[in-house]
This record gives structure tokens, C-alpha cells and sequence, in this order.
């Protein structure tokens, strides 16, 4: 050892020890809790949302009387700094697990929508230095989502390629675990299971003398949404969609068709992007009515 360091390590243990006593000393030093602040912004840019990591939980002794919940479950997307490039880095990393036909592998001169796939990376390439989503870099890659889903309307024989179907199904991950970590902030920290049967019963339910359907559930998923829709609009044929015809969960098509994987991943992907303005809207509005606008997030 560097005998310059073995000469300098008593003095800082001995300045961590004297740091250690005091209260202020032993929060800093206390590496295992983290938290999140959430505010208003002074000034409102791309998101209305302000969220910064705070180095300890500080609470009281800088902000007064500050609204705080802490989080019924550990979440990967906070210990990642709700960063989407890491976020969407580790998505990257799980494979595809079915089998791409021939057909979908190879795109054959179909460029037309190969600027998907830059829209994709200038998304996450935008907020490698910003927490949440830029809502105007949110816009235009939902215009370039239904773009190419209409192209796919008038084009039934398109190759479209694997690696960018991945893409889709990486971002939708991502965005999807920000949007359960918005979730729990409506719901005072708790987050949910997100459970298949309780998202069928709670579409089931009708209310009123005319047996309307509620409105508004929640926020569940985009993928498990859209797969208990078609459970239910398929009940009534008696021919309930196979759990193997998910996006997230087995094949991401169902009976080898193409198409309807590249769909089911072009409106997963849209519908969680608006989503999460959805969400930010619901958290500003919480917000307003908590002292100092302002909100502190314990995790784990």
C-alpha cells in the first residue's frame, strides 16, 4: 500500500468517527436509505415535475414541514436513479425469448421504417442527464409510434426486423417501471401487485341502474391491460385469448402472426408514454396541496 495513504487512513477514520457522533454526521453517513424529493418546478421546462435525489433522508431539518411516504416495495428504477438509459441498458440485456420467424429478421429494403429505431435512440439519448420524461421528446416519438403503425395498416407484407421489435419491447419495459414508481407516489408509497384477476374484475364491474363501466382504474400496466381487454371482448365468443399470446410474457404474437406482435408493441409502447403524462399530471396535482409543494420519497 501507497505509504502516503497507509498515513493519511488514520486521519480519516478519525474524521468519520468525530462525524459519526454528531446527528447531522450520522444521517450523511447513513448509506442505507435513500430519497427521492418530488416537487413543483420554479420554472416549468419540458416536464412539470422537479425530482432530485437527496443524499439522506435530511427531511425536516432543511424543508420544514415536508409530506412523506415511503415506499411499500423495493423498485430497481429508483435504485437506478430513475434513469431511463440504465433502465432501458438492462431491459436491453434480456433476450427475446421466442423465435423470430424468417421473415421477421430480415427487412428486405423496407426503410421506411427503419427511422423508428434512431426516434428510439434519440429518445433515450435525450434524458441521459434529466430524471423523467421530456414531454415534447415524448411527443415525437409517439408521432413517429403512430406513423408507423399506419404505414403497417396499408403494408401487410412488411418485414419488419427483429432488433427493432426488441427495441420497442426494451422501451416499453422501461417506461413501464417509471410509470409503477409514479404509481405509487398517487397511492402514498404503495405499490401494487399488479394483478391479472383483479384487473379483470375491476374491467367486469358495472355500476348504476344501466350497468355503466368505470371510467377510470387506475394505472395498470399497458401490456396486461391490453391482454385482459381481449379476454373480456372475447368472452362473449367463448373463445378467451391464450395467457401465451401476451407481449411481456411468452410468444409476443399470437398463432405466428407477425403482424400482431409489431402492433401489440407499437400500442403498448404509445399507450405507456401516455401514461406517464397521466401520471405526472395526477402526482402535480397531489403536490399542490402539500406543504411547500413538495413531496419526500423514502426507499429501500
Amino acid at each position: 500500500m501507497n505509504p502516503a495513504i497507509v498515513k493519511l487512513f488514520p486521519t480519516v477514520m478519525q474524521l468519520l468517527d468525530e462525524a459519526s457522533k454528531t446527528e447531522a454526521g450520522q444521517k450523511y453517513l447513513d448509506k442505507g436509505k435513500r430519497v427521492v424529493e418530488v416537487s413543483l418546478p420554479y420554472i416549468k421546462d419540458a416536464s412539470e415535475l422537479a425530482i432530485d435525489f437527496l443524499s439522506t433522508d435530511v427531511g425536516k431539518e432543511l424543508f420544514g414541514d415536508v409530506k412523506n411516504i415511503k415506499l411499500s416495495k423495493k423498485l430497481d428504477v429508483v435504485d437506478r436513479g430513475l434513469s431511463l438509459p440504465s433502465s432501458y441498458d438492462k431491459n436491453q440485456s434480456a433476450s427475446i425469448k421466442q423465435k423470430i420467424t424468417d421473415g421477421f429478421e430480415i427487412t428486405k429494403g423496407q426503410s421506411e421504417i427503419l427511422f423508428l429505431s434512431n426516434s428510439i435512440n434519440y429518445f433515450i439519448d435525450s434524458h441521459k442527464f434529466r430524471v423523467g420524461i421530456d414531454r415534447n421528446i415524448s411527443y415525437a416519438l409517439q408521432y413517429d409510434v403512430n406513423a408507423v403503425t399506419e404505414y403497417l395498416k396499408k403494408r401487410s407484407d412488411i418485414r419488419f426486423p427483429g432488433y427493432l421489435l426488441h427495441q420497442l419491447q426494451s422501451l416499453s419495459s422501461t417506461i413501464r417501471e417509471l410509470n409503477i414508481f409514479y404509481a405509487s407516489l398517487c397511492n402514498d408509497g404503495y405499490v401494487s401487485d399488479y394483478n391479472e384477476e383483479d384487473l379483470l374484475a375491476k374491467l367486469n364491474k358495472k355500476y348504476g341502474a344501466e350497468g355503466k363501466a368505470s371510467e377510470s382504474i387506475g394505472y395498470y400496466p399497458c401490456d396486461m391491460m391490453l391482454y385482459a381487454k381481449r379476454c373480456l371482448g372475447d368472452s362473449v365468443n367463448q373463445n378467451k385469448p391464450s395467457p401465451s399470446g401476451r407481449f411481456f410474457a411468452g410468444k409476443i404474437f399470437d398463432k405466428g402472426e407477425v403482424a400482431s406482435g409489431v402492433h401489440d408493441a407499437l400500442e403498448i409502447l404509445n399507450d405507456e408514454l401516455i401514461f406517464n403524462e397521466k401520471l405526472e399530471s395526477n402526482i402535480v396535482e397531489k403536490l399542490k396541496i402539500f406543504p411547500n409543494n413538495k413531496l419526500l420519497i423514502e426507499s429501500f
